[in-house]
Parts: C-alpha cells; structure tokens; sequence
C-alpha cells in the first residue's frame, strides 16, 4: 500500500466531491510513482503538482464552502418558518383579550341603571294611578252611603195614609216631620254634591295617572330590551369564544407542529452532512499538505505532513441551531352569564267604577208635597 493512501482520509461515497477527491488521489499515486522513479521532483511533475492544487483550491474547497451555506441557509430558512408563525399566535391572543374586554364590562351598566331608574318611575306612577283609582272608588262608596241615609230619612216622613187618615191631618203630621229633617236633608244634599264633584276629580286625576303609568312603562319596556338585547349578545359571546379561539389557537398550532418537524427533520439531516462534510475537509485538506509538501521538498516526509494535518479546522463547519421557540399558551375566555331583567305587564290599574243612578231629583217626597200642597219645604229646594 502506498504511503500516500494511510495519510488521507476515505471521502464520503457519493457527496458532490468525492469523484474529484478520488481523481486526485489517482493522480496523486501516479505523481508519487514518477518521483520514486526520477528520485526528484521534475518539472514536468511540478507542474502536475500545481494543477492538482488549483483543483482543490478552486473547485473541491469551493463546493465544500457552497454546500455548508446552502445547509445553513436551509436550517435558517426552516427555524424562520417556525418563528413566522408567531405573529399568528399572537393575533389570536389579541382577538381573545379584545373579546375578553368587551366581556368584561359585561353589559352597558349605564343601560341597566337607565332601565332600573325608568322601571321604578314605572312602578310610582302606577301605584300612583291604583291610589287614585282607590279615592275614586271610595268617593263613590261615600256618595252610595249618603243616599242610603237620605233614603232612610225620606221614607220617615211618608207615612201618611191617605185611605186611612184626614188628609188635612196627615199633610200636616207629614209637614211637621219635614221640619223636624229640614237641615239634616239640606245637608245630606250638599254632602252628596260634594261627593259627586270629588268622584269627578278623582276619576279624572286617576285616569291621568293611569295614561302616566302605561307611558312610563312603556319607555321602561323599551329600555329594558335594549337593555336584555346586549344581555342576549354578551350571553352568546360568553358561550361562543372559548371554542372559536380554542378552534383558531388549535388552527396556528397544527401549521406549528408542521414547521417545527421539518426544522428538527431538516436540522438531522444537515447534522449527517456536517459530519461527511467534515470529513471532505479533513481528505482535502491531507491533499493539500501533500501537495504543498512535494514542492517544497520533493519528498513525501510523513513528518511535515503530519504536522500539516495538525493545523487542518474544520469548525467554522459546524451548524447549530437553538431550540425553536415554544409555542404559547392558549388563550383562555373567563366569562359569566348575565340574566335578562323582566319586563313590565304595563295595564296593572284597578277599573274605575261609575258611580249607581244618583237619588232622584227632586226626591219623591217634595214631590209629593208639593203636589198636593201646592208648596214644597224649603229643604227640597235643594234639590
């Protein structure tokens, strides 16, 4: 075996220079032949010398030097893959907090105090209108009272029996009890005038009251489902965001994962290259020494090749890449359901009742008087 083959190293079978490696070394053993034989270093070998550097200077170092930078560049290309990726993430974070703020102000708290404010107004009105409707009944109540004692009182006098008394006797008995009521009858018909008037006024305020009630609730009901209709977004918001930002964080995730294999992928292969390439290095660079050696000496000294060898680096080979970047967490909605408020049943007064057919008027017994006395008492006047 030739001493050039134990000081070189194999080149890898099949990288981009390993036939011409191996043609050097060819050619390297038939130089090392024709030196033997001349015992010198002709002119003719020089020159073969020369060639055979300039090839590994400017073919083999080169495509060594190419082949290392398309491998970095590779391995960059695929860590930035990775790294492009996290705008996305963060354009989903963004998206969830700006959901997560909107659910955090729940619902328009102004709306909710405008309703609630409008509902009480509601509610005072109509108690309002339901007072009124009360007065109003009561004042008829007070009026139906007042006949029933005039009633009483005017059958208290009419107790003459025509078929069995004087008739000059029984008008005057039936006088004499008519001025016996007269201020009680006058009175009852003022009281029952006053009682009327006031039915009038309370019915009137009452159904004012009553329009006031109906009005306010209305705005209130028209508040409150403003109002329940931002309850009813916030609602479907609270029960939608966690599974479509899930869903979108899970979408960014999956084109992650994706680019974070090939990176590995790729970062395991460049790692297999680096070592052949290395070793390409480490040949070539044998080759040189060699070389450089048979023009200086002429001789092929183990010695100052070996020493050349030991200057040979194959460091600024290496490629290395930190980890890619950790994807981040998901997003995560915290969210509450806000239960509508009610709306108000607006028709809520009582029914005003009409008073029953006032006492007749005049009163049956002034008619009676005056009919056969030809003057009425001064009561009936009233009347």
């Amino acid at each position: 075996m030739r001493l050039f083959a134990l000081l070189i190293p194999m080149a890898v079978t099949g990288s981009d220079v390993a036939t011409p490696i191996a043609a050097i070394q060819k050619q390297l053993a038939t130089l090392e032949v024709a030196v033997k034989k001349s015992g010198k270093v002709t002119p003719g070998v020089y020159k073969n010398v020369q060639r055979l550097l300039r090839m590994v200077e400017d073919v083999i170092e080169p495509a060594i030097i190419k082949a290392h930078a398309a491998d970095h560049t590779l391995g960059e290309l695929r860590l930035k893959a990775v790294r492009d990726i996290s705008p996305d993430f963060k354009a989903v974070a963004d998206a969830a907090g700006k959901t997560q703020d909107q659910l955090d102000v729940a619902v328009n708290s102004t709306l909710a105090v405008e309703a609630n404010t409008s509902v009480s107004t509601a509610h005072t009105m109509c108690d309002s209108a339901e007072l009124a409707a009360k007065t109003a009944t009561n004042a008829i109540a007070d009026m139906q009272k007042r006949r029933y004692y005039y009633s009483e009182l005017s059958r208290a006098f009419v107790e003459c029996d025509l078929h069995s008394s004087d008739a000059s006797t029984c008008w005057q008995n039936t006088l004499a009890l008519v001025v016996e009521f007269n201020g009680t009858f006058i009175q009852l018909a003022q009281d029952y005038e006053e009682a009327k008037e006031f039915h009038r006024s309370a019915e009137s305020k009452a159904t004012q009251s009553e329009h006031d009630c109906i009005t306010q609730c209305d705005k209130a009901n028209e508040l409150l489902q403003q109002y329940n209709s931002s309850v009813t977004k916030h609602n479907d918001t609270c029960q939608d965001a966690p599974g479509k930002y899930r869903k979108s964080y899970n979408d960014v995730l999956g084109r992650y994962n994706t680019s974070v294999a090939n990176f590995k992928s790729a970062t395991l292969d460049i790692a297999e290259r680096v070592k052949d390439r290395k070793n390409e290095w480490t040949s070539t660079q044998t080759i040189k020494c060699m070389l450089q050696h048979y023009c200086v000496t002429g001789q092929l000294e183990v010695a100052r090749i070996e020493s050349c060898k030991g200057g040979i680096n194959t460091t600024f080979l290496n490629l290395t890449w930190g980890p890619p970047p950790p994807p981040p967490p998901p997003p995560i909605i915290n969210c509450t359901e806000v239960a509508p408020l009610p709306a108000l049943i607006c028709n809520k007064t009582t029914p005003i009742p009409n008073p029953d057919p006032p006492v007749p008027d005049p009163p049956e017994p002034c008619t009676v008087i005056e009919t056969h006395t030809g003057v009425g008492p001064e009561w009936c006047a009233a009347y």
